[in-house]
């Protein structure tokens, strides 16, 4: 890379099944592929960038009131993503990163919020890719998760300023994708969907009957599947796909149809449950990244999302397709590289523990040699990590000056010692026993229900780390398929910072005193806080929040 753009580039594909099984293992026989493309490209001795999509990892937005400050939303960020990490994170690196601050008069019911990015990447898979890089001659520069490309992606387009009135942005990439709505200024809220591009490919491998055509059902391998896919995309019935396999759009449509499937229920779903009947009418829908560029996906898309409902949906905005755009909307090969250097520049890198701390360790050594002052200067800049310096991360790459070498190894050292930093405040608060926190919920809880909904059953386990809790209640029935007043609860329970996740489990409709009710059950993952300031919490009164 030179400048932020993809200057020279070079792949090599491996089956899917290699990664999923045999993972971080699988590197070891790999080393020579990646120096056989590094040298063809002339790139070794260079700084090295790992986007990795690795069963390890975990990524999510959350979001937290603005005036909570930014270390306590980042902070919150940490502790509820370790509710979907199956390892101690603080014994692991990891980094939090407010990417979005609401900037809207705030209004009764609504309040700015801070959304914060937070990720993290196993020891062990991240001193394997280190080991791998550097068999390979390159200097590794540190690992991001593939899916914050996806999630910064998704949050950067709903909440465009050049943008009017709501927007839902799906980013779809190979392997997840991303749903963020929100409107100039406003992030309403963010949603991960493990569905991806390759889920179509995967369904092209399966044998296909040609109509009309006699003889043996053709399968693709995964290659083939690919590439028609990229070339073809989501085809109409009678579209031409291969003329010499004799195959159309028919053939292929009942392998698609099932993912497609499974892709708009998940979007139609969130969008129902998180914006109301006369938002949704107003959204606009655009689907972004590797699917944004497959032909006819946003057609698909639409067509779904306007099936069997009664009330119109978001319109699907017009976006450019085709194989050429699939280098600028996230294909593995390319597209992610440009864009992890269009908007994951101000991102700090994930390292492995002992880089960190010896990155870390050379600097405050350096700082300390230059004078007091100077010290004071290099701390100050390892704390807010200018986007001048983390975007010379990406242009030295192709850099051989001292200048530039120079430049790339103090951008390391400050990501590292970043990531240490905040380990080690996710250590502090794993020793001190981050539980949840239940006498505010339970506030949360009431103030949510007041009104409209009843309460006949609330379950929670004060005293585990996961903090599972179950809400069941019940509402008036008014026969909107909407179910406004346990949508608006949903919601309340979904943005408290008390709360990492919601999900509705279960309704039914019941007829109890000639009154048609929804009897309904939420399920809940509460965020864990630590002993000290569990305590605080309940000697403090909650304060009023500031526009």
């Amino acid at each position: 890379m030179r400048s932020g753009r993809v200057v020279s580039s070079a792949a090599v594909r491996y089956p899917a099944s290699e990664w999923e099984h045999g993972w971080p293992s699988v590197l070891e026989g790999r080393r020579q592929d990646l120096a056989d493309l590094a040298l063809g490209l002339d790139a070794t001795g260079l700084n090295a960038v790992v986007l990795a999509a690795t069963p390890t990892a975990a990524v999510n937005v959350h979001a937290c009131p603005a005036s909570a400050g930014r270390a306590a939303a980042e902070s919150a960020a940490m502790l509820a993503l370790g509710n979907s990490f199956s390892h101690p994170i603080a014994e692991h690196p990891s980094i939090a990163v407010e990417i979005a601050r609401d900037r809207f008069k705030p209004l009764a019911e609504h309040k700015p919020q801070r959304h914060v990015l937070a990720a993290v990447e196993t020891e062990t898979s991240l001193e394997a890719l280190s080991r791998w890089v550097e068999s390979a001659g390159l200097a590794f520069a540190g690992a991001l998760p593939l899916q914050t490309l996806e999630f910064l992606g998704a949050c950067d387009d709903a909440a465009a300023t050049g943008s009017s009135g709501l927007r839902a942005a799906i980013w779809v990439g190979e392997h997840h994708s991303v749903l963020a709505v929100g409107s100039p200024g406003r992030l309403r809220f963010v949603r991960p969907i493990a569905l991806g591009t390759e889920s179509l490919v995967e369904a092209l491998t399966r044998p296909i009957i040609r109509r009309g055509v006699p003889g043996e059902p053709i399968t693709l391998t995964r290659e083939e599947a690919r590439a028609m896919l990229n070339a073809s995309g989501i085809p109409d019935m009678s579209a031409v796909v291969d003329a010499q396999r004799g195959l159309d759009g028919g053939a292929i449509l009942p392998l698609l149809q099932p993912s497609l499937q499974r892709l708009g229920i998940e979007v139609k779903q969130t969008l129902r449950f998180g914006l109301s009947e006369s938002e949704r009418n107003e959204t606009v829908l655009c689907v972004r990244g590797h699917g944004g560029a497959l032909p006819g996906l946003q057609a698909a898309m639409q067509r779904h999302l306007s099936a069997s409902d009664a009330h119109p949906n978001p319109t699907t905005v017009s976006e450019p397709a085709g194989p050429e755009a699939l280098k600028e909307h996230g294909s593995s090969d390319v597209g992610c590289i440009a864009e992890f250097a269009r908007i994951a520049w101000d991102v700090p890198l994930l390292l492995p523990f002992a880089r960190a701390k010896s990155l870390a360790s050379r600097r405050a050594h350096a700082a300390m040699r230059v004078g007091l002052a100077a010290c004071l200067g290099v701390v100050a800049v390892n704390g807010t990590l200018t986007a001048l310096e983390a975007r010379s991360r990406v242009t030295v790459n192709v850099s051989s000056d001292e200048e530039a070498t120079s430049r790339a190894e103090k951008n390391r050292a400050l990501a590292a010692a970043v990531s240490a930093e905040q380990a080690l405040s996710g250590l502090v608060n794993a020793r001190l026993g981050a539980q949840p926190a239940i006498a505010p919920w339970l506030a949360t809880l009431a103030e949510a229900s007041a009104g409209r909904v009843r309460l006949i059953e609330v379950r929670a386990e004060p005293g585990s780390q996961s903090g599972n809790a179950s809400v069941k209640g019940m509402t008036q029935d008014s026969g909107s398929p909407d179910m406004e007043p346990l949508r608006e609860f949903i919601n309340a329970m979904t943005t408290s910072p008390m709360v990492a996740e919601a999900s509705l489990k279960q309704t039914q409709r019941s007829n109890a005193d000639h009154r048609n009710e929804q009897v309904f059950e939420v399920g809940l993952t509460l965020v864990g806080l630590p002993a000290w300031a569990r305590g605080a919490q309940a000697d403090a009164s909650v304060p009023e929040v500031s526009p």
